[in-house]
């Protein structure tokens, strides 16, 4: 048997003897070669690939349940109050969201002493028709024709009077509203922010009341991996910047941090002429509360670190959809119709607003004819819990950051590429192509899998393209021979 298994062995040319050199040589300078090659010439393509295996990684990940704990960086758990299809059917299927009921949904959050609440709902538009145009000329007429934007605005402003009197901060939490844009004919190259109801109370809200950006880049196979953490606009032929969402609650939550210290920094990006395409200055760097994120919108800082996904599945008839937990078991995000909540509450209710202590509450909705679903690499999911997963992604992680130096980069790919070269040289080529893959996945699977949990990246692709180069010159070059065999 042990012979028949050597002569198998021999005859599949796995190993070469004795050791070919010269072959190892060639190997090393074709893998340097293209790896300087790779370094040097910035191919898109390259960037497409890691992003794949970076979704790859998110996507294994996400459905892991190893999500730190949220004590690490005293970062607040989330609470959905989801506009989900029974809620829209519930109220009659209305164009936009009736005032009311948002009003009883903020009311509801800031009654139960949320940290923070997020109305990604836009607020721009009145509820029981269109206007053609709405200007700040024209909001006491909004006001006047439409008694339910009256009431949530009336109600915002007794809330901003409220907690500027009040010394218990705990139940003013800071109400961030998303920010409606358009193009006109005045500003066509750069956007300009929809004029509604609410615009002057939470212009003047600060710091209970802001205006928040919830745009993020899409890539060309419609896949939202990465931000967009502030919106240039002009609004009345003035620049402004409006950061985002998530750019405001770092601003809220991390200590050495404010809103008005995001706000100074982002006014570098102001636009210089409202009628110019080109007057956004171009700034390769962001410096903000001690960290630094590229503009560059391929760039690895501005990938979402997803950790939440979207079950569809219903609990029954319980008001909670699914929740999400970390690592130690702590609930990071709970969903719940907002059908409920959408009420007076009282002692009768059928809610309790205890699930929305402490909690960052985001109000918005998955009802399907929203058509606010997108593609993400853990899969689809409403944009909204793309705000959440872009939230605490900020909180969290900061920005995603390379993991080695440049030169500890250029040591892992030479280890990397001598075992390669070794493998291709002393094995058959089939055989040794295997190993060496195997062994870069393996390694890199776990360390980089690992290390994303802290949101660090560690660029296995580099190696893997390289891999695939030495195949394509292997099989152009020259087949595997047989032990002893003379070359021709």
């Amino acid at each position: 048997m042990l012979h028949r298994f050597l002569e198998l062995w021999d005859n599949l040319q796995l190993i070469q003897r004795p050791f070919p050199w010269r072959e190892f040589k060639w190997n090393l300078g074709i893998g340097f070669g293209f790896y300087l090659l790779l370094v040097i010439v910035d191919l898109p393509w390259m960037m497409d690939t890691e992003d794949k295996y970076m979704d790859w990684l998110m996507d294994i990940r996400a459905n892991s349940d190893n999500i730190p704990s949220l004590k690490d960086k005293d970062i607040p758990p989330f609470v959905f109050l989801d506009i989900d299809n029974k809620t829209f059917q519930a109220w009659n299927e209305p164009l936009f969201t009736p005032r009311e009921r948002l009003e009883y949904l903020i009311r509801a959050a800031a009654t139960g002493k949320a940290r923070m609440i997020v109305v990604d709902i836009d607020v721009s538009q009145p509820t029981s028709k269109t206007l053609e145009k709405s200007s700040l000329s024209l909001e006491k007429k909004l006001l006047k024709d439409y008694p339910q934007e009256k009431l949530l605005k009336d109600y915002l402003e007794d809330y901003v009077a409220q907690c500027r009197q009040t010394q218990d901060k705990s139940r003013c939490p800071p109400i961030v509203f998303a920010r409606a844009f358009s193009t006109s004919e005045k500003t066509e190259h750069v956007l300009a922010p929809r004029i509604g109801f609410l615009e002057e109370v939470v212009t003047n809200g600060a710091p209970y009341l802001y205006w928040g950006s919830v745009h993020f880049y899409q890539s060309e196979d419609l896949v939202v991996r990465r931000w967009k953490l502030w919106q240039p606009a002009c609004l009345n032929n003035k620049p402004q910047v409006v950061p985002s969402i998530e750019l405001l609650a770092m601003g809220i939550f991390q200590e050495n941090c404010s809103v008005e210290k995001i706000q100074k920094e982002l006014d570098s990006f102001k636009p210089t002429n409202c009628h110019d395409k080109d007057s956004v200055p171009e700034l390769e760097r962001l410096q903000v509360c001690g960290i630094t994120i590229s503009t560059e919108p391929r760039d690895l800082n501005q990938r979402i670190m997803y950790s939440m996904i979207w079950k569809e599945e219903s609990q029954g008839e319980t008001t909670s959809r699914h929740s999400v937990t970390t690592e130690t078991g702590e609930d990071i995000l709970q969903v719940f119709s907002a059908k409920p909540f959408a009420y007076e509450i009282n002692k009768n209710s059928p809610v309790s607003l205890e699930e929305l202590t402490g909690s960052i509450v985001v109000i918005g909705g998955s009802y399907d004819d929203g058509r606010d679903i997108h593609l993400t690499p853990v899969g689809f999911m409403p944009g909204v819990l793309i705000v959440i997963n872009a939230i605490h992604s900020i909180l969290q992680y900061n920005v995603i950051e390379l993991l080695l130096t440049w030169w500890q980069n250029f040591l892992l790919i030479t280890v990397l590429i001598v075992i390669v070269s070794f493998c291709l040289t002393r094995f058959c080529f089939i055989i040794g192509f295997s190993l060496a893959s195997l062994i870069i996945i393996i390694l890199m699977f776990v360390f980089v899998l690992q290390w994303l949990n802290y949101g660090m990246w560690l660029n296995f692709v580099l190696p893997l393209i390289v891999i695939e180069i030495f195949q394509t010159v292997r099989e152009l070059t020259q087949e595997c021979k047989k032990p002893n065999q003379p070359a021709n």
